[in-house]
């Protein structure tokens, strides 16, 4: 009977490219792809050629305990490499991606205050959007209001949710569908929690920190996916 191959990572990038158009700063390095794909030993390598140390982003990788189907490197593995974000947080914790964002940038600016390369590795693209796009820093939901909206859609229906919206909030309310009572509730809270402050300037509010963002040079690993789900 043939061995089984080990499925060979493809990597095809420009790493010393930044993205961020007005990025004076040397791009963050970032390597991509799915599990079982070898980015680790990607990262690894890029690591120790580069003085680097890896940033996790995958979503699961992040939480102690969880070990099936994550490929979680080893001791052996990380060959002296320092790993960050790793068995992280506990699976009982509500981990979002803004806290991953905060988390990371924090670990990035360690990493590179004692002149060593960050080096990003992982497959949850929303993750790195996040980071090179923060969402904006919402306030938990207040559930006492969300109740009463929830009940003001039941007695009269979301047509007096997309009402309140256009009172407060007309710029949210014209790019609502008519039966999207969901985001029309969100918007409403967003308004009474920021103190009347909209979904919009928000957003506009975080694009321009954005804008001032780091480039990230991109990496992606790709295996055929019969070997992938194989190999895991």
């Amino acid at each position: 009977m043939k061995p089984k191959e080990k499925a060979r990572p493809f990597f095809c990038a420009n790493l010393g490219q930044p993205v961020a158009k007005n990025s004076n700063k040397v791009p963050i390095y970032v390597i991509s792809g799915p599990t079982a794909s070898g980015k680790t030993t990607l990262g690894v390598e890029l690591a120790l050629q580069v003085c680097g140390e890896v940033v996790n982003f995958d979503s699961v990788q992040i939480y102690k305990g969880i070990q099936i189907a994550t490929a979680k490197p080893s001791e052996d593995e990380k060959r002296g490499v320092s790993h960050h974000l790793i068995d992280y947080v506990d699976p009982n914790v509500n981990y979002t991606a803004v806290d991953w964002a905060r988390d990371a940038a924090e670990k990035i600016a360690d990493i590179e205050s004692r002149g060593r390369v960050p080096i990003l590795v992982g497959g949850t693209g929303f993750y790195l959007r996040t980071l090179r796009e923060p969402l904006f820093d919402s306030p938990k939901t207040d559930e006492t209001l969300r109740q009463r909206l929830r009940a003001i859609h039941k007695r009269h229906g979301v047509g007096h949710l997309h009402r309140i919206l256009q009172r407060v909030d007309p710029e949210a309310a014209s790019k609502l569908p008519p039966g999207d009572y969901v985001r029309a509730i969100r918007g409403i809270e967003v308004f009474f929690q920021h103190g009347g402050v909209t979904i919009g300037s928000c957003r506009r509010a975080e694009s321009a920190n954005a804008n001032n963002s780091r480039g990230l040079g991109v990496g992606k690993v790709t295996t055929e996916k019969a070997e992938v789900i194989e190999d895991i």
